[in-house]
């Protein structure tokens, strides 16, 4: 499981099928179906322009994110009520990951407050736009806490904790936090982080998908290596279930144990590496 999960807050997702319904028909209004129409999902099928879709966001953004919609046959519940009820397909392998620095990539295209100066006034600004959009955010709570020990006249270190937030709220905590579940529930989990240097969202795909070996001019010796030993773990994890003979289970007597995916030493373990974030300030929030 890699990009993140489909985990939201406990309570309710950040789109429900009243405001994905609400949202269709926006969509069908600004394009001339009539909404009120019972053929108006076969008139916008009916548009050929696929440029006719595409919205321009308002703030700067260059992409606008999109959610997943709960309450339709496709998603019918919410993952924590789907572990809580058994409600869920039991009878898989999971292997799960997420890089060191998930979210300065993704923040500096969602955030517009990112791309500005940014000061603790802009911040706690758009913890409250995220709260309204992923709802029931604790926003006083979650500020102070990614804003402890910084220097909070200092843009590059609030850019760089806002930042992190956005990475747990909507990558690392996500998929970290539904592996635990899984794995709660007495499946086999194997859980990896990359944590050498600056690795942002996205960085391990040129190993996983062995860029590197096919362009060996732009890269290192130790990159080649990596490579070979990511894809190795993909294939063996996806042959056998098992990614590697050293590799923890996720939750090991209520220990969490996550492989570390270091290209300078694949022996490494980190012990609970989410402690005071997934499993400390959005404990309540998942």
């Amino acid at each position: 499981m890699e990009s993140g999960s489909v985990m939201y807050n406990r309570e309710r997702p950040a789109l429900s099928t009243v405001e994905g319904l609400q949202k269709a028909k926006q969509l069908a209004r600004r394009l001339n179906c009539d909404e009120y129409d019972y053929k108006w999902l076969d008139c916008l099928r009916a548009i050929d322009d696929p440029n006719l879709f595409i919205e321009t966001p308002e703030n700067g953004n260059i992409i606008i994110m999109t959610h997943a919609v709960f309450g339709t046959e496709f998603l019918p519940l919410l993952p924590q009520k789907a572990f809580e009820t058994g409600l869920y397909n039991s009878d898989i392998e999971l292997i799960a990951g997420a890089t060191k620095d998930e979210g300065p990539s993704l923040a500096d295209i969602l955030i517009p407050e990112i791309r500005s100066e940014l000061t603790v006034e802009l911040f706690v600004k758009a913890v409250r736009d995220l709260s309204r959009e992923y709802h029931n955010i604790d926003v006083e709570e979650v500020c102070n806490h990614y804003l402890k020990g910084i220097d909070k006249t200092n843009s590059s270190q609030l850019k760089a904790a806002l930042s992190a937030l956005y990475g747990d709220l909507v990558m690392t905590c996500p998929t970290y936090l539904f592996a635990k579940s899984y794995a709660k529930y007495g499946q086999n989990v194997e859980e990896y982080g990359c944590d050498e240097g600056y690795v942002c969202h996205g960085a391990d795909m040129v190993f996983v998908y062995g860029f590197t070996i096919r362009n060996q001019h732009l890269f290192t010796e130790n990159d080649y290596d990596f490579s070979i030993d990511i894809m190795k773990i993909w294939t063996d994890f996806a042959k056998t279930g098992k990614p590697h003979n050293v590799w923890p289970q996720l939750v090991d007597k209520s220990v969490i144990r996550v492989k570390d995916l270091n290209p300078n030493d694949m022996s490494l373990i980190l012990d609970n590496p989410y402690e005071s974030t997934c499993d400390g300030i959005w404990k309540h929030y998942f």
